[in-house]
């Protein structure tokens, strides 16, 4: 991807800041080490359970980590609790689509119950960690 994005930049010049393009693939690296506990090289914790808590927690302090800095910052990656104007008018149907579309889902591949652990996991630790990954970018 680093690559697509120089090349890019080169089709395109003056249109892309080469410094930011290489800070945003360090980022993209940081988040992809703390998600695989650095490939691996990091001990794992005894959490227990099927779901990849450690690497979930460690992706999402790292980003709180980078969000603290000084040219991040929390405004201006948009970590705030306010809302636009009028964006949950926008929101609530693509919700409600969301929620539609994965109750036909249901419906048509029944699966086996989740267990409390995958429910837990599944509420929580992808919105935290991916949301606050895709606000810093």
């Amino acid at each position: 991807m680093l690559g697509a994005g120089i090349v890019l930049g080169a089709l395109l010049p003056g249109r892309m800041s080469l410094p930011w393009l290489l800070a945003a693939a360090a980022l993209v690296l940081m988040n992809d080490l703390m998600l695989t506990n650095g490939y691996g090289l990091f001990p794992n914790l005894p959490l227990g359970g099927d779901w990849n808590w450690q690497g979930k927690i460690l992706a999402l302090a790292a980003s709180l980590v980078v969000i603290a800095q000084p040219g991040f910052g929390r405004r201006e990656t948009g970590l705030t609790l306010v809302q636009a104007a009028g964006s949950l008018k926008t929101a609530l149907p693509v919700v409600g689509l969301y929620v539609g579309l994965f109750m036909v889902l249901a419906l048509i591949f029944p699966n086996d119950r989740p267990s409390v652990e995958t429910l837990i996991f599944q509420l929580t630790m992808p919105g935290l960690e991916e949301e606050v990954w895709r606000i810093q970018r």
